[in-house]
């Protein structure tokens, strides 16, 4: 028992040792095994005790209200919910500054009209029409299409979701659409 627990935990004392040639050769594969199997064990134990502390540190951040005022993106002197979860998302580290900036920029790019709202079944799909995108991509993928029409590779979603875009904006129901007012036309009215 020495002998393995001095190995496995790769002290190697070599006070005792295996005499013969089949008992080094039995060796060699025990001390790989064992001292890879032991960094194991330590590992896990080590990301228990991470993931407990990092609980902690969350639950403590969560809890905090000193420093929620800088959420207040906007400054209109209150917190929304969702300026509430990515502030603390933010502080949690689970979503950095970088990240954020790209998804705003994905945001910015999708609201076509301005309004600070996504218009589900005009800037981005409804249910239904996801459904659709899904079917027709399906489809092209099956029969070939678009090798037929030259091209490299399938069309993704988001390509046939432009394509689709285009044929709701041909529509003159959709031009003739009342838009509702982006929020600080609101704001400026009262």
């Amino acid at each position: 028992f020495y002998f393995a627990s001095v190995t496995a935990t790769s002290i190697g004392y070599g006070d005792i040792k295996p005499l013969t040639d089949y008992g080094r050769g039995v060796m060699i594969f025990y001390m790989i095994f064992s001292t890879v199997f032991v960094a194991g064990i330590l590992g896990d134990i080590v990301s228990i005790y991470l993931e407990y502390e990092n609980e902690l540190i969350n639950t403590k951040i969560i809890r905090s209200t000193i420093r929620v005022y800088k959420a207040d993106v906007d400054k209109d002197g209150k917190c929304s919910e969702a300026e509430f979860v990515l502030f603390k998302l933010q502080q949690m580290q689970k979503l950095d500054e970088v990240m954020l900036d790209r998804v705003i920029d994905k945001f910015v790019e999708l609201d076509l009209g301005g309004e600070g709202k996504l218009d589900i079944g005009v800037d981005i799909p409804s249910a239904t029409q996801a459904e659709e995108l899904l079917q027709q991509q399906r489809r092209l993928r099956e029969n070939g299409a678009w090798k037929k029409a030259g091209h490299a590779k399938p069309p993704t979603l988001h390509d046939l979701w432009l394509d689709m875009q285009k044929e709701i904006r041909k529509d003159p129901e959709f031009c003739q659409r009342p838009r509702s007012k982006p929020e600080s036309e609101h704001k400026g009215a009262e």
